[in-house]
């Protein structure tokens, strides 16, 4: 007798940027181990494909361009809306991925639920997204995460992505981080390491959505970034795009920009020389 074993797939939505993708990398490798037989498919983006490409527990990707996004349609319609599956994760917060998860077909539907105050004639009034009637009509299983940028204790992301775990009964064996590179890269890095880093680091990111806090958090950041660098190297890294803090960055600390696949030293204007930031990471 001949056992046909029955490949179950997966679909995941994490087109964001490099260092959620590495958040989500435990989510997506604990799955794996659960469903060993399982295809899983990531859509991604062109930022984090980058990595995302190099994990060995996805098998297919689809790297969506919002900007294009009918094409991306047309190109992968069979992928989005004639095939089945088993689960479906919904996990980068973005309108159209949440717009192509309404119409997929898919056993059981999980996602992050986002939630924000906004104020309706001085009444305040929990917008959400996706709304509380597609929550409940669409995915069977969500957790909630609270957009208010108040400085109070927030489950993280990584934490509700484990959770979404439990719901499913699936065993977590590890939380750790997967970070992989391609051979040419690991050589970069290391030879950088080796000039300029040269022992143990903390690492630090940094990125536009800094604007939204005020100048007394940078200057809090400032002086605690001073205090740790008292005993340790720092190592700070920052997006493609400029922002207020990256500005009192540069002139404060040594700074290169990685670009054509070399570090090139734009700043040499320094404070400590245990404080290193890199630019478009």
């Amino acid at each position: 007798v001949i056992m046909k074993i029955v490949t179950q797939k997966i679909i995941a939505f994490k087109s964001d940027r490099v260092g959620d993708l590495i958040l989500f990398s435990p989510f997506l490798k604990t799955v794996k181990e659960n469903m060993p037989n399982s295809e899983i498919t990531l859509v991604c983006s062109s930022y984090n494909y980058q990595v995302a490409k190099n994990y060995n527990f996805v098998d297919k990707y689809i790297v969506l361009d919002n900007k294009n996004i009918l094409k991306d349609l047309f190109i992968n319609f069979k992928v989005f809306f004639l095939t089945r599956y088993k689960h479906l994760f919904q996990f980068d917060g973005k309108n159209n991925s949440f717009r192509i998860s309404y119409f997929i077909n898919s056993n059981t539907k999980s996602t992050i639920c986002y939630v924000k105050n906004k104020k309706i004639l001085n009444f305040k009034v929990n917008k959400m997204r996706p709304s509380k009637i597609i929550l409940k009509l669409l995915f069977d299983n969500y957790q909630f995460r609270d957009e208010n940028y108040e400085l109070k204790p927030r489950k993280t992301f990584q934490n509700l992505y484990f959770e979404i775990l439990n719901q499913l009964k699936f065993k977590i064996t590890s939380k750790k981080n997967v970070f992989s590179l391609e051979k040419k890269y690991d050589f970069i890095y290391q030879s950088f390491f080796d000039m300029e880093i040269k022992k143990n680091y903390c690492l630090f990111h940094f990125d536009e959505r800094w604007n939204s806090f005020d100048e007394n958090i940078n200057k809090n950041i400032l002086c605690f970034l001073k205090k740790i660098s008292e005993k340790n190297k720092i190592v700070i890294t920052t997006g493609i795009k400029d922002f207020r803090l990256l500005k009192v960055l540069e002139n404060k600390f040594k700074t290169y920009n990685f670009y054509d696949n070399t570090f090139n030293i734009i700043s040499k204007n320094h404070n400590s020389s245990d404080v290193v930031v890199l630019k478009n990471m």
